[in-house]
């Protein structure tokens, strides 16, 4: 699943069982809070000034700025990658 020119603005929830998720924000998120799970397969957060809560092989939490919008990504098998 291919997600492009996402805007940061509310909240964006993506949870698939099986299958890659790519999430391409429009312009750098200024006020985002970041939360990815995945269980099997790589992850890649490329985001511009987050700070990181958490950050494993499986799990990466985090915020820019005040993180007035969110982000949710889960996936149990697939590779996830957010730029």
């Amino acid at each position: 699943m291919v997600i492009k020119r996402v805007d940061e603005k509310g909240e964006l929830i993506v949870e698939t069982k099986t299958g890659d998720i790519q999430v391409d924000y429009h312009t750098a998120p200024a006020s985002l809070e970041v939360a990815v799970q995945n269980t099997k397969g790589d992850t890649t957060v490329n985001l511009a000034n987050l700070t990181t809560t958490k950050k494993t092989d499986e799990e990466v939490n985090g915020t820019i700025g005040a993180g007035e919008n969110s982000m949710h990504i889960k996936s149990y098998s697939g590779s996830i990658g957010i730029k």
